[in-house]
C-alpha cells in the first residue's frame, strides 16, 4: 500500500533521527557551533574542517578557508544613534534664520525625530551671531566662517541697512557710500556663511549621522517689507546667498564681490521660487505659537518684538477654522527702536543737550549756570514718544479697518476678563512681547501707558494688557523669548494659506460728508 501524504509529513516532521544529537558539537575554545561553520561552507564549496583540525590550517590554506564567525549586529536606537548604514532613506532639516539687525539666531527642525533646538554657530559666541561682516588688514571683507588675521574694521546692522538703504540711525561706516551700494551683495555673503555654520552645526546631530540630509531654510523679514518693493530684495539676496554657501569661504575685495553678486543673479533669475530656500514673514513664524496651542482662544491680539536694532509691531485676529488655525493681519509697523538703536537715540540727545547747555551758560556769561538742564533727564524724552506711536499706529490702523473686532478676553484659559465692566465698549488688547529687550520695564511700562496718553477711547480701546510670550509646552528653555521667530521659521510650513497681511485688507471709506437736510432759510444777516 503507497505511503500516504500525511504519513510522509509526520514521518519528515515528528521522527526523531536515529544517532542525531540535539545540539551541534561545538568549539570550546571559541563558544562558537563548529556545524554551522561546516554547512557554511559547504554552501560555498569548500573543504569542512574537522574538530581538532589546527587553526592555522584552517585560516591559512586558500583551499580550505573557515568562515569566520561574525559577531551579531548591536540594535542602535535611530533617535539616539542616527546612523542607519549606507542604504538609510534620506531625511529632511529645516533651518530657520531670524536674520536680526544687531544678532542673527539659527534653529533647526528634524522632522524625521521631531526635534527643534536652537544652534550654537559659534563656540565663542554662543547662540547669538553676530550679524556683522569684518574687514581684514589686506582690506579684503571676510565672510562670518572665515576669521581674518588681524581685524581692521567691520560692517554691521546689514539687515535695516538692506531694507533701509537711506537709514543713518546706525552712524556712519568706513567708505560708507561704496557699502551702501553693494549691501545686496554684503548681505549675501553674510547669510551664505551663516547656512555653512548652520549646516555644520546641524550635522553633529547624532540622528543626522550616516544620512543624506535635504536642506531647506526660511529667512525672516518683518511683515512691514513683506508688503513692500523690499521684499523682493531680500528673495534676490537669500537666493544668491543659497547658491554661495556651496562655495568654499573666502575673501572678497568690492569689487570682485560686485562682480559675483551680478553673475549669480544673472543665473537664479526666474528661478527664485525653485530654490529651498524662502523668505517668511518674522510675524508668521511666531503665530505658530498661538495657533498650535488649542488653549489660545480666538480674538484679537497684540504682539511686539524688541529686537536689538529694530521694534516690530503689529495686531491680528486669530479664528479656528475646519483646517486649523487662521490668522488675519490687520497692522504692522518697525522703527528703529530696539535696544541698541535707542542707546544711539541717547548718545545723540545727550551730545545735543550738552552743547545747548554750553551754549546757554555761555550767554548768560556763568551768571545762572544753574538754568542749563541736565541731559538725563532729556536721554529718552523724545524715544519714549516714537515707541508708544507704534503701538498707536497698530491699534488706531486696527480699529480703523475692523471696527466692530471682537477681542480676545480669555488668554490661554486663564479666564482673565479683560473687558472693562464699568466701560464694556472699550475692551483692552492683549499685548505679547518677545526678543531680547521683552522684559525691559521700560518697554512694557511705555506700552501700558500709550492708551492713556493717546487718548485711544476714541478708537474703541481701553488699553492694553502686556505680558511676556508664555513658553509652549515641553519648553524649557530661559531665554526662549529670545528665539521665538527663529524657532517658527525652522517649521518646514508656515500656514502660507491661512494668514492675510495688511495689504489684502482695506480700510473701509471714509463716511460721507455731512449736510443739512434741508437749505436754510434766508435771515437778515444774510442780506
Amino acid at each position: 500500500m503507497a505511503e500516504d501524504w500525511k504519513d510522509k509529513l509526520r514521518r519528515a516532521f515528528f521522527t526523531k533521527q536515529a544517532g542525531a544529537d540535539k545540539s551541534p558539537p561545538k568549539d570550546v575554545t571559541n563558544n562558537h557551533p563548529v556545524a554551522s561553520a561546516a554547512v557554511s561552507q559547504q554552501a560555498a564549496g569548500l573543504k569542512a574542517p574537522t574538530v581538532g583540525e589546527p587553526k592555522s590550517r584552517i585560516a591559512g590554506s586558500r583551499d580550505n578557508r573557515a568562515i569566520a564567525p561574525t559577531a551579531r549586529p548591536q540594535i542602535r536606537d535611530p533617535r539616539a544613534v542616527g546612523s542607519m548604514g549606507p542604504g538609510s532613506p534620506e531625511v529632511d532639516a529645516h533651518i530657520g534664520i531670524d536674520f536680526g539687525t544687531r544678532f542673527t539666531k539659527v534653529a533647526l527642525h528634524l522632522p524625521h525625530v521631531d526635534v527643534r533646538k536652537v544652534l550654537s554657530l559659534r563656540e565663542a559666541s554662543g547662540r547669538l551671531f553676530p550679524s556683522r561682516l569684518l574687514i581684514g588688514d589686506d582690506d579684503l571683507i571676510y565672510p562670518p566662517d572665515l576669521e581674518p588675521r588681524l581685524a581692521n574694521a567691520s560692517i554691521e546692522y546689514l539687515k535695516m541697512r538692506l531694507a533701509e538703504p537711506e537709514t543713518t540711525i546706525f552712524g556712519s561706516m568706513r567708505r560708507g557710500a561704496e557699502i551702501s551700494a553693494n549691501i545686496r551683495a554684503l548681505s549675501a555673503l553674510f547669510l551664505a556663511g551663516v547656512i555653512r555654520l548652520a549646516q555644520q552645526a546641524s550635522l553633529r546631530e547624532p540622528t543626522l549621522a550616516g544620512r543624506r540630509v535635504v536642506w531647506m531654510a526660511n529667512v525672516g523679514v518683518p511683515v512691514k517689507y513683506c508688503d513692500s518693493s523690499a521684499l523682493l530684495t531680500f528673495r534676490e539676496v537669500c537666493g544668491v546667498a543659497w547658491q554661495w554657501r556651496e562655495e568654499k569661504p573666502s575673501p572678497f575685495d568690492m569689487k570682485e564681490l560686485r562682480r559675483a553678486y551680478g553673475s549669480t543673479v544673472g543665473q537664479i533669475a526666474g528661478a527664485l521660487d525653485d530654490l529651498p530656500i524662502r523668505v517668511a514673514p518674522e510675524l508668521t513664524a511666531a503665530l505658530a505659537h498661538f495657533g498650535d496651542n488649542r488653549n489660545t482662544a480666538p480674538g484679537l491680539y497684540a504682539f511686539i518684538d524688541i529686537g536689538g536694532g529694530t521694534l516690530d509691531g503689529s495686531a491680528f485676529e486669530l479664528r479656528r477654522g475646519p483646517n486649523g488655525p487662521e490668522f488675519t493681519i490687520y497692522a504692522a509697523e518697525v522703527d528703529e527702536l530696539g535696544t541698541m538703536a535707542l542707546a544711539h537715540h541717547a548718545l545723540g540727545e545727550i551730545e545735543r543737550d550738552l552743547e545747548a547747555g554750553i551754549e546757554t551758560q555761555l550767554i548768560l556769561g556763568g551768571m545762572a549756570p544753574s538754568i542749563s538742564i541736565p541731559p538725563q533727564k532729556l536721554e529718552l524724552r523724545k524715544s519714549e514718544e516714537r515707541v508708544q506711536k507704534l503701538l498707536h499706529r497698530v491699534g488706531a490702523i486696527t480699529r480703523k479697518k475692523q471696527p466692530g473686532l471682537r477681542f480676545s478676553d480669555d488668554l490661554y484659559a486663564s479666564s482673565r476678563k479683560l473687558q472693562s465692566i464699568a466701560n464694556p465698549a472699550h475692551p483692552v488688547i492683549p499685548v505679547f512681547l518677545s526678543g531680547g529687550g521683552a522684559r525691559s520695564e521700560w518697554y512694557q511700562s511705555l506700552f501700558r501707558r500709550t492708551s492713556a496718553d493717546f487718548n485711544e477711547h476714541q478708537y474703541g480701546i481701553g488699553g492694553y494688557d502686556v505680558r511676556l510670550l508664555p513658553r509652549p509646552p515641553g519648553n524649557n528653555d530661559d531665554d526662549y523669548l529670545r528665539f521665538v521667530i527663529a524657532t517658527g521659521l525652522a517649521s518646514a510650513r508656515l500656514h502660507w494659506n491661512q494668514y492675510q497681511l495688511p495689504s489684502a485688507i482695506e480700510s473701509p471709506p471714509p463716511p460721507p460728508d455731512w449736510h443739512p437736510p434741508f437749505q436754510a432759510p434766508v435771515t437778515k444777516d444774510m442780506v
